[in-house]
């Protein structure tokens, strides 16, 4: 079972797996795929210990969230004058 099935089964209500975009259509919101990916991450990072995939889904979602930011906030374009 793929880890998004795996939150998926815990985590009722979540989308298909392909997120969407925040309100203010920043594009900050990642998709349920990517957090479970992460969330995932943080339970083996931590010996695969249960009882906290609600703290690894919200932690892993607000990671993606922080990252999607200072990405979309990087400068682009040549800046040698």
């Amino acid at each position: 079972m793929s880890p998004f099935n795996v939150f998926r089964s815990i985590m009722p209500g979540l989308s298909n797996g392909k997120g969407a975009t925040s309100p203010g259509g920043d594009g900050a919101v990642p998709s349920d795929e990517d957090i479970a990916m992460r969330a995932y991450e943080k339970f083996l990072a931590r010996g695969s210990e249960h009882g906290f995939d609600r703290d690894d889904w919200a932690e892993a979602r607000s990671d993606l969230m922080a990252e999607a930011r200072v990405v979309s906030h990087e400068p682009t374009g040549n800046f040698d004058a």
